[in-house]
């Protein structure tokens, strides 16, 4: 926690590109750190919304193991020690435990969150290929008109590599959760590596040599 966290929250925070988007979006720097200030206090609430639930969810399977199935029935079959069931705990929670309103409330909100984290992601993929590498390097000379259309398929080629990864995250005895946080944390100390030496060091810049008022 020690080590590793302050570097996996650096990047989260400054390095990774679809928060750096949404700041740079912003009408103007007050009201960029406003978003950021909100956006950290937001992430008091995760241990209750996702931590809590989960144990919920396991104290059920847990009962219904231990009465044999005379209490919560439904919640025996739900091998919540297994790593690739322990990921639908909240997913049980939701379909056997909450009345019908509450339960298709709950279903659109997590597919909306999806969908707004999903277009975060894509936006910013098809962002810096397009940017940095095709129109920087392939075709400098590129209409709007067909940079968008690169954009277009890059987002489309990106969809399709992760509806390819769905089988490997399935296959894994870690789950959802754990695989990405796990390719998370290895990329993350060399971003803020990168990060940090161009934030310290005046001559880590885009037109190398230089002072502070140069970079």
């Amino acid at each position: 926690m020690l080590l590793s966290q302050p570097l996996c929250s650096c990047w989260y925070w400054c390095v990774d590109q679809t928060m750096v988007q949404r700041i740079l979006s912003a009408k103007g720097v007050p009201h960029a750190r406003k978003g950021c200030l909100l956006a950290g206090y937001l992430k008091i609430l995760p241990p209750f919304l996702m931590v809590f639930p989960g144990l919920i969810a396991r104290a059920f399977y847990e009962e219904c193991q231990r009465t044999n199935g005379e209490l919560y029935t439904d919640w025996c079959h739900a091998n919540l020690a297994d790593g690739n069931h322990s990921s639908r705990a909240y997913p049980y929670l939701i379909a056997k435990m909450f009345p019908d309103g509450l339960r298709g409330l709950l279903i659109v909100s997590m597919v909306l969150a999806m969908m707004s984290s999903l277009d975060s992601v894509f936006n910013c993929l098809s962002t810096i290929f397009t940017y940095d590498i095709y129109q920087r390097f392939l075709n400098p000379s590129a209409s709007q008109r067909r940079q968008i259309w690169v954009g277009r398929l890059v987002t489309f080629g990106a969809a399709c590599c992760g509806f390819a990864w769905l089988p490997m995250i399935a296959s894994s005895a870690d789950g959802l959760y754990l695989t990405t946080q796990s390719a998370q944390t290895h990329m993350a100390p060399t971003l803020v590596a990168v990060f940090l030496v161009g934030l310290f060091w005046p001559r880590a810049n885009g037109a190398g040599p230089g002072t502070w008022g140069e970079s």
